[in-house]
């Protein structure tokens, strides 16, 4: 994903799903981001997203999510396989 520094353009960073996701928001909004009351995402996050989410997100804000990472890895591929199977 693109970013900025001091708003000058610099090349690209990668990010896991729920920080690329506050990413964008901050990117549209620009100043803070918005009240969510909940994020759903297909994997527990890992340490450094639960961090920066604590950080990010207002006090008693839910994440829910359906596999634990990293022990559940496996089974959500087998998920993920099945559901684009169609």
């Amino acid at each position: 994903m693109p970013y900025k520094v001091n708003g000058v353009d610099i090349k690209t960073a990668c990010a896991h799903g729920e920080l690329t996701a506050l990413w964008n928001v901050l990117a549209e909004d620009n100043t803070t981001i918005p009240t969510i009351l909940e994020i759903y995402i297909e994997m527990s996050p890992c340490v450094k997203c639960t961090s920066a989410l604590n950080n990010l997100l207002q006090p008693n804000q839910e994440v829910l999510y359906s596999f634990l990472h990293p022990c559940q890895v496996e089974q959500w591929k087998a998920a993920a396989r099945q559901r684009c199977a169609g």
